[in-house]
């Protein structure tokens, strides 16, 4: 900060510049007007004008005041907007208070708690070591926050109030108007979700360490091992250590000399993300090579970990997703550990839960995220000797314990309720007590606290702009870059700080009609809430460097998984512009995705799997700043060999918009359907999958399936279900016979309600129905007609945790067979035999299925009517096994039992039951013995004790290639070849 006598002169300047008038002009209604804001116990007894800010007089008791900055900024803002209302040229607020003895101070200065400045010269004494431990993430091509250390302190949460005696939010919840299934916007939890699933992401994929206010895991579960507890087990000579530094008071250790580990199991009440997070204290004598290895079914995943920092708090190691059940994590002493060092093995963390902490009888008993970081930080391992005792100046009090190269706060703007259409973003740094609130930000070289303040906050700002401009609204305001007395960032002491007001969310109105929507609407859009996270690690990139490569902006798009012509899966997408490389990562079984490759081109073979895999994936572009968003997840079910797969899944729901919420379309619909499959034994179906994008741009033919499933979910009219190149896809694959099912909650709605008469003739063709309403307004469905058998079951309704259909679709069946019905008798799914190609139609999102055997069911029902007549492993149903086919040579993917290639006389079929080779002509003689290709026959082919005359001239009898060669069956040479080209074909891989 700046050195202490200025920090005192300043004010002082102030305040005898103030005592000058220049020429004030103040409405006579102003002051009126600013008494009627709700001050507490100050009284507003004067207002005026001067020099364009808007400067205000209080009086009245404080003694419940001091340290309450956010009442002091909430007021501050309130009083601004409500003098905007009246004079649209203020260019800041300046308030001050009057005492007993007619003595006038910034109100700012008499409400600042008077532990601040002790605790800002012992923040200043606290060294803080370098709290970088080695990066968990592998980046190739570089990271642009390689070796950084950020503090976030995402805003608001819930803290206890005195005034209410409970526990409360510190910011109420405000909806949009006209839009039921919009969730509201509580700043209290907004911006923590930013931060969590945007930003913090962004800056770890950069190489970024991240410290943040606020707890991460936005799970209600949590699982605490400690040494002692049961489920930790040891193997080595450890020793027990009592220290207060500990969790629980003691922890385990043992020399690097002797081999050992420790293993500590969690039961897992449900599969899910959680993060992992450790806790020890440490000292120079620990190991800076410390490695966690958390073992999962089909892999493992290891962490680093530097023991000689870090200690005595919940330090963050890595989102997991992890199964339910037992899942084990293992400690121990890495390859490049010292010698005589000590592992120190204290308390292991899984996931977020549930905040428990008692004032005043009265328990929080919230979901730890939702928790102020007045609570939240001591938890994470705040001691108290740096608590400053309020929620506000706590955070950046931390940022200084913590030890960061630059500090961020994230908030939403208000406007008091003085307007409902207030729009854009302002940033600020600290205006050094100095300047008044809110108003321009000064030259760094009159005001910059602590310095670098100034470049971090233009860094921000200007990318904030800039991309929320391009990719955003063009029109999006620029509030400007500002300075303020917040308590956020007066506290700084060592870090550049800046506070980020994002957008207004009291703005339900769009600002203007060019506005692309309300700022509200907007901060509760994943979109605009990627682009901002987006934008926020941009700024800090180039804080540290102008010219900083950025991380690739984007995940790919047109993922695809099928089938290779000879083996393995094939995997490809679209590039990404600007991208170096791609990683791939991918599970079998699970969802944990241990497995990963470096690729320089957008596509991967995948081989060396098991025959039966499960095989799920994502993929992210890498380039010189670090690895971009992951893709959607992709799951196959991989057969073995060549032969195709029986069905393909195409996820088409890509909307993401604030009707359909936060995080609730999470792009891994297809893992659903996936399980519901595999689980059906007696069926053993294989399927690939395909991004709508990929099958639009016929990277992938719906042509070689025998049935397609087409994902939905709520995608709708802004996203369209099926757009004019995929109905015209969807209707040359029917007419050829196909099989389709699609399910969704928008699909009639899009095309009959909101459609055109193509769409509404393509529900009617490929459907054989017509749209009834938008909303069945229930969620309890049961079957009926060909699905009569199936039990009732229920769809989410936003309590299952899967995500909330909001208007699951009701149609009229015209020449469709009506297969399920809502409770209501209104009808949920049909089934249409076209002739050719056969059709099933869901109004609902299959994967909402509550109830994973219901799923199953359902799924088990759909398919006997996608696949009449399927046999297990034989694709086309012809009696001849897939396998067999494949090493063969003939035709898996069309019946081809009654061929003969090899002209012998004896169809596949034959060849098959009898253990013969229909390539080969199994000539008699005249005991009936089969002869071998070398011996001599009355069949005009002269052989010579199995040589045949060099000269002779030997063509394939049949549907060989008609190669012409000296050697015997030529089509053992040539059918491979034209059998890899014919899968090629059929692939239509351009």
């Amino acid at each position: 900060m700046m050195v202490a006598p200025l920090r005192v002169i300043l004010p002082v300047l102030v305040l005898l510049l103030s005592s000058i008038s220049f020429g004030a002009e103040t409405p006579a209604s102003l002051t009126e007007k600013l008494q009627q804001v709700d001050a507490r116990s100050l009284q507003i007894v004067d207002a005026r004008i001067r020099d364009g800010v808007l400067e205000i007089d209080t009086r009245g008791e404080l003694h419940n005041l001091p340290g309450d900055d956010l009442f002091r900024e909430d007021l501050e803002s309130t009083l601004l907007w409500v003098g905007l209302s009246l004079i649209p040229v203020l260019s800041g607020i300046t308030v001050y208070y009057f005492d007993a003895n007619n003595r006038r101070y910034l109100l700012s200065t008499v409400l600042q708690n008077p532990r601040e400045d002790q605790l800002v010269r012992s923040l200043a004494a606290h060294s803080s070591p370098d709290r970088m431990e080695p990066r968990n993430i592998d980046l190739p091509y570089g990271g642009s926050l390689a070796g950084k250390t950020i503090a976030l302190s995402p805003g608001h949460g819930w803290i206890y109030y005195d005034t209410l005696q409970d526990w409360s939010s510190q910011r109420g919840l405000i909806d949009l108007p006209g839009c039921a299934t919009c969730l509201g916007i509580r700043e209290d939890d907004s911006n923590a979700q930013i931060a969590a699933r945007y930003l913090i992401p962004h800056l770890l994929r950069a190489g970024a360490k991240v410290w943040s206010v606020r707890e991460q895991d936005f799970s209600n579960q949590e699982w605490i091992l400690d040494d002692g507890d049961a489920g930790m087990e040891t193997e080595g000579t450890w020793q027990s250590e009592a220290s207060a530094q500990a969790f629980d008071g003691d922890y385990l250790a043992l020399s690097t000399s002797e081999q050992g580990l420790v293993r500590y199991r969690f039961s897992l009440a449900q599969s899910g993300k959680y993060w992992l997070s450790i806790r020890y204290p440490d000292g120079s004598d620990r190991c800076q090579d410390t490695r966690l290895r958390v073992v999962q079914a089909d892999g493992s995943r290891e962490f680093r970990l530097d023991q000689t920092q870090n200690g005595s708090r919940w330090l963050y190691l890595g989102e997991l997703q992890l199964a339910a059940g037992e899942s084990q994590v293992e400690l121990f002493a890495g390859p490049d550990a010292e010698n005589d060092k000590l592992v120190v093995a204290d308390a292991l963390r899984l996931g977020g839960g549930i905040d428990q902490t008692v004032i005043a009888g009265k328990s929080a008993n919230r979901v730890r995220w939702q928790m102020g970081a007045d609570t939240a930080l001591p938890y994470l391992g705040l001691p108290d000797a740096f608590h400053t005792g309020s929620d506000v100046t706590v955070r950046p009090a931390y940022a200084e314990w913590q030890g960061a190269d630059a500090y961020l706060s994230l908030h939403s703007n208000s406007s008091g309720s003085t307007t409902d259409n207030a729009s854009g973003t302002s940033t600020y740094r600290y205006n050094c007590n100095a300047f008044p609130d809110h108003s321009a930000a000064p030259d760094p070289a009159l005001c910059d606290d602590p310095p670098g303040s100034d470049a971090l906050q233009r860094a921000v700002h200007s990318a904030i702009i800039e991309f929320l401009r391009l990719h955003w609204d063009p029109n999006w305001r620029d509030r400007g870059p500002r300075v303020a007395n917040f308590g956020e960032l007066r506290v700084l002491d060592s870090i550049p700080g800046a506070l980020v007001e994002s957008a207004f969310h009291d703005g339900i109105y769009p600002a203007a009609d060019d506005m692309r929507m309300a700022d509200n609407e907007a901060l509760q859009d994943p979109r605009f809430r990627h682009w901002l996270g987006y934008a926020l690690y941009a700024g800090l990139a180039r804080f540290f460097d102008p010219d900083a490569v950025l991380l690739p902006e984007n995940a790919p798009l047109g993922l695809s998984a099928s089938h290779g012509p000879d083996g393995g899966i094939l995997v490809e997408w679209q590039e990404v512009a600007g991208a170096l490389g791609y990683r791939l990562r991918w599970g079998i079984e699970g969802l944990d995705l241990s497995h990963q490759l470096v690729t320089q081109v957008p596509s991967v073979l995948l081989e060396n799997l098991e025959a039966g895999a499960l095989v799920s994936l994502q993929v992210s572009a890498l380039n010189a700043g670090g690895e971009g968003p992951p893709s959607e997840l992709a799951t196959v079910r991989y057969r073995g060999h060549g032969v195709w797969a029986d069905v393909l899944l195409v996820s088409g729901f890509d909307r993401q918009d604030a009707r359909i919420g936060e995080a609730r379309n999470r792009r891994d619909q297809a893992w659903a359907h996936a399980q519901a499959i595999r689980t059906l034994a007696d069926r053993n179906v294989y399927f690939d999958f395909a991004a709508n994008e990929s099958v639009g741009a016929q990277q992938l033919s719906l042509a070689g399936y025998r049935a397609v499933i087409w994902i939905l979910g709520e995608e709708s009219t802004a996203d369209e279900t099926f757009d004019r190149e995929e109905q015209q896809l969807v209707t040359s694959y029917l007419d050829a016979g196909g099989s389709l099912m699609a399910t969704g909650a928008e699909i009639g709605w899009d095309l009959s309600e909101r459609g055109d008469v193509e769409d509404a003739a393509f529900l009617a063709d490929a459907f054989g129905v017509a749209y009834q309403q938008d909303d069945a307004e229930t969620f309890l469905v049961q079957g009926t007609g060909s699905l009569a058998s199936l039990a009732d079951f229920t769809f989410d309704d936003g309590s299952a945790g899967i995500y909330p259909v909001e208007y699951p679709d009701a149609f009229v069946a015209a020449a469709a067979e009506p297969i399920l019905e809502y409770d209501n008798g209104l009808i949920a799914g049909v089934s249409y035999s076209r002739e050719p190609g056969r059709s099933l139609l869901i109004g609902f999102p299959f994967e909402t299925v509550v109830d994973a055997d219901s799923r199953r069911d359902l799924m088990d029902l759909c398919l006997a009517i996608l696949l009449p007549g399927h046999t297990p492993d034989d694709f086309d149903s012809d009696g001849l096994p897939d396998d067999w086919e494949h090493d063969n040579d003939t035709d898996p993917a069309r019946s081809s039992a009654d061929e003969d290639p090899d002209g012998d006389g004896r169809s596949n079929l034959q060849e098959y039951q009898e253990g013969t080779d229909p390539q080969v002509s199994d000539l008699e003689t005249d005991g009936g013995v089969e002869i071998d290709a070398g011996d001599e026959v009355d069949a005009g082919v002269e052989t010579d004790g199995g040589n045949s005359d060099a000269n002779a001239d030997i063509t394939n009898v049949g549907d060989g290639c008609g190669c012409h060669t000296a050697r015997p069956n030529p089509a053992f040479f040539c059918w491979p070849l034209l059998f890899w080209l014919w899968k090629r074909k059929r692939q239509m891989k351009h």
